[in-house]
């Protein structure tokens, strides 16, 4: 049944579509499939890809065509250098001379340089009177035996060459030697040895290592190297020389001392030499000039600008007992050291304080002792400084340190009459009285400063530097020196001075914000003597009559405080500078006019700014101590 039911419907379905046939109706049919389309990223992906195929195939016939453009060149530039080479065998002995051209073919700009080289043959003896054997023979007088042409063709687009040919040219007949002299450079350093210059002769501008022969009268300016069959030495054959000395030599090589020969009349710097300390060569026929440059390796020169001391202290807040040798009835109390109460309502009559020993690790100078107390009516605390022996301590007589004896009161006590040899190791001493027991004097701080060996840069100092060498002298045969500039330290106190030849150096004028400084001869001996090839670091120690050299502490560790505010002023002196402390807590004013009172004030973030009166004269020292916000 169940088959029968499936074959009719089946009939249903034909005569259905047979009758819309039939009826003149067509039936569209659509076929849906899993498969579909390319995404928009897949799309940029392929477009990436063969971008960069493309890409790489048309770089590579780009570099083709210049590889085949770069060739081209190069023939171009043989046929340039063998028709230049053919041109100078049609020219006269005497018409064959260097020169330079420009010339641009197909788009391509070439540079010929035609190198004409006079050479003096042994075969018949040389101008410096030697055969080919060595033997002394009569000097040749006609030097100009045979000339070699050296043809150079440069070339900078594509990827840029040259192409060199040279070729040798005699005379006809025997050379006459008319117009020809010769010039013998040698090079040597300072111990007598050879210096090589392996450098092919080329027309100027010349490389860093060269023997440059310039004449204006004849338009030569040439560029040499040594000959590597004689090192240190190059023999040239020149034209007779058009006016005394017109042959010009400057000798240079990488690294080493400028050799250089001057006339009268020329310039150097802003001066005009009258009389050269070494002239130009002139050139006369049939003979030879010898001259000899001894030129040194080139060293380097660190200049230091300082003070020849520097500052440090015992200091001593008492928020430790760690700097506390012994004290008796003494009470300390967040820092501050009183009369320890003998009941609850009075305090004892007396009290003693003793500081642990002071052994400064460097010291040139004890500087002063100073204080922060409160003493009120009724009170007082006297201040007295003990020196150790070999088995006991002892207190520094008034001799050495007048009202000693008695104690101190006024702060700060001025300790550098003290001889550091016998007083190297001091210990200070407060004393605590009180005639009414319901009172007491109160120590904050003690502070004991000297000055050491240690140097303190001086930043931004200027000064004069010159050699001993010299190019000749002006019209008022006043020395123009080869060396002498002005130079200025930067803000760590150095200046580093490359490239120096050997020499003996002096420095003298010496300025910082416009004041003027004082060379410390004793420490900073004139000349200093720099040697050649070497690195080397010189100190120069200055003073002035007045300064002041400020070193900011943070009052609870004692450790400097960087980058803090200090600033000086006098009113009726109209001094009022800025400085900011380096990573020492080191604030220098230097140089200082006059004698005077100035206003000290310090400032740095996080800290209580502080303000103190300042007397300055000579060369002082102050340390302050600033407390950081709670």
């Amino acid at each position: 049944m169940r088959g029968r039911k499936t074959e009719n419907g089946n009939r249903k379905i034909k005569y259905k579509i047979q009758n819309h046939k039939e009826q003149g109706r067509n039936l569209m049919f659509f076929n849906y499939s899993t498969d579909r389309g390319f995404t928009l990223i897949e799309v940029l992906i392929a477009t990436l890809v063969i971008s960069i195929i493309f890409l790489g195939i048309f770089g590579g016939f780009q570099l083709i065509v210049r590889v085949v453009a770069q060739s081209k060149a190069s023939m171009q530039a043989v046929y340039l250098a063998s028709e230049k080479i053919e041109e100078m065998r049609g020219l006269t002995f005497a018409d064959i001379k260097t020169k330079q051209e420009n010339i641009v073919i197909n788009g391509i700009e070439y540079n010929i340089e035609t190198i004409v080289e006079e050479f003096d043959d042994c075969a018949d003896g040389t101008i410096e009177g030697i055969d080919c054997s060595g033997a002394a023979v009569l000097p040749d007088a006609a030097p100009n035996d045979y000339k070699k042409m050296k043809v150079r063709v440069s070339w900078q687009d594509f990827f840029g060459g040259e192409m060199v040919l040279s070729s040798y040219a005699a005379p006809e007949s025997m050379e006459t030697g008319e117009g020809k002299g010769a010039l013998r450079v040698s090079l040597s350093d300072s111990l007598g040895q050879p210096i090589e210059i392996l450098t092919g002769d080329q027309l100027a501008p010349c490389p860093p290592s060269s023997i440059n022969i310039i004449n204006e009268g004849c338009a030569l300016d040439q560029c040499y190297g040594t000959d590597t069959n004689n090192p240190g030495v190059r023999l040239l054959i020149l034209d007779e020389s058009l006016e005394p000395d017109d042959y010009k030599i400057i000798v240079s090589k990488s690294g080493y001392a400028r050799g250089e020969t001057f006339r009268s009349g020329e310039a150097y710097g802003d001066s005009i030499i009258a009389t050269p300390a070494r002239k130009n060569p002139t050139i006369s026929e049939g003979e030879l000039y010898p001259i000899t440059f001894i030129i040194d390796p080139l060293s380097d020169l660190n200049i230091n600008t300082a003070l020849a001391w520097s500052g440090d202290s015992f200091f001593d807040t008492f928020l430790s007992g760690s700097k506390i040798s012994s004290m008796e009835n003494i009470s300390i109390t967040d820092g501050q050291i009183t009369l320890a109460t003998s009941s609850p309502v009075s305090y004892f009559e007396a009290g003693y304080l003793e500081s642990s020993s002071v052994i400064p690790s460097q010291i040139t100078e004890w500087y002063e002792f100073e204080w922060s107390d409160l003493e009120d009516i009724d009170t007082n605390i006297a201040y007295k400084v003990f020196y150790a022996t070999s088995s006991s301590w002892l207190l520094i007589p008034d001799e050495d340190l007048p009202g000693n004896s008695v104690g101190f009161d006024v702060s700060p006590v001025d300790l550098s009459r003290l001889n550091i040899d016998k007083y190297s190791e001091l210990k200070i001493r407060a004393d605590f009285l009180t005639s009414d027991l319901s009172k007491t004097p109160i120590l904050y701080d003690w502070r004991l400063s000297w000055k050491n060996g240690e140097e303190t840069m001086i930043s931004d100092v200027s000064f004069d530097i010159r050699g001993d060498k010299t190019v000749g002298a002006d019209s008022d045969e006043n020395p123009i020196y080869k060396y002498l500039q002005t130079q200025t330290s930067d803000w760590n106190g150095e200046k580093l001075l490359p490239g120096l030849e050997t020499d003996n150096y002096y420095f003298s004028n010496f300025t910082r914000s416009g004041g003027a400084l004082n060379l410390n001869n004793e420490l900073s001996p004139m000349p200093f003597n720099l040697p050649s090839g070497t690195s080397e670091s010189f100190t120069l120690y200055l003073e002035s009559d007045n300064s002041l050299l400020v070193k900011v502490k943070d009052a609870s560790s004692a450790e400097p405080v960087f980058g803090a505010g200090v600033n000086l002023s006098n009113e009726g002196l109209g001094y009022d500078v800025d400085l900011t402390t380096n990573e020492l807590g080191e604030a220098l004013f230097l140089p200082l006019q006059i004698s005077a009172d100035y206003t000290l004030e310090v400032q740095a973030q996080n800290y209580y700014s502080q303000t103190a009166p300042i007397s300055v004269s000579g060369e002082d020292y102050k340390e302050i101590g600033i407390e950081r916000y709670e």
